[in-house]
């Protein structure tokens, strides 16, 4: 007789016993794999978002912060206005005091043939928004508005805090840069940003903005290519 023979059922049993054993086991270690890997997965999950917070809350903060910058900006353009300006800006300053003249006898007097002056609300006209311009050329970023009335077109490169110019007067001490106004219509005026002798450092986003109670923002994006034959 065989010693498998001798063995018998009981022999059998502990070998199919000992492979579910280890069938389970095996199981049991691609669960504990698995559970693994979803913990990395949920873990990687959380510190994206954790990432993504913290970016949304620096850019909050970036916003926040040039908001600020802006209106100090504008306190300090309202504080500079001077009485000394002439051509347009003469006329823009007549047109206001005359405003502040006509809204003061009003209340003094209560004269009720007189109305108060009211002006439309500015509107930008459409203009290119795209601009692109050879390297050591000239570069145009255009800006129209209809009925600006006593308000002020201001230039600025979008990322940098300070103006470019300002009404008709160019802010920064750089030779290459103009604005150049044309008053087409008694509404309608342009206010275009000249950039001469264009580099591939001017190339990016600026905003021809209007300064009044509710901010008037036009993006342009300026385009550099390659220089000019």
């Amino acid at each position: 007789m065989r010693a498998s023979d001798e063995q018998g059922p009981h022999y059998l049993n502990t070998q199919h016993t000992g492979r579910q054993q280890e069938r389970q086991q095996e199981r049991q270690q691609e669960r504990q794999q698995q559970r693994q890997k979803q913990r990395q997965q949920e873990r990687q999950q959380e510190r994206q978002q954790e990432r993504q917070q913290q970016r949304q809350q620096q850019r909050q903060q970036q916003r926040q912060q040039e908001r600020q910058q802006e209106r100090q900006q504008e306190r300090h353009l309202h504080n500079s206005f001077s009485l000394h300006y002439t051509g347009r800006q003469g006329k823009q300053l007549k047109h206001f005091l005359g405003y502040v003249l006509a809204t003061l006898l009003i209340h003094v007097f209560g004269a009720d043939s007189m109305e108060e002056p009211k002006y439309p609300e500015p509107v930008f006209l459409p203009r290119l928004v795209n601009v692109t311009a050879r390297e050591g050329g000239k570069a145009i970023l255009p800006c129209a508005v209809h009925y600006l009335g006593t308000k002020e077109v201001t230039w600025r490169r979008v990322g940098e805090n300070h103006f470019l110019s300002v009404g008709g007067h160019v802010w920064v001490k750089d030779t290459n840069l103009h604005l150049h106004y044309n008053e087409l219509t008694p509404e309608v005026t342009e206010w275009n940003l000249i950039i001469k002798n264009v580099t591939p450092e001017h190339a990016g986003t600026y905003e021809c903005k209007i300064t009044d109670q509710v901010i008037l923002v036009r993006y342009i994006e300026l385009e550099v290519v390659g220089e000019t034959g």
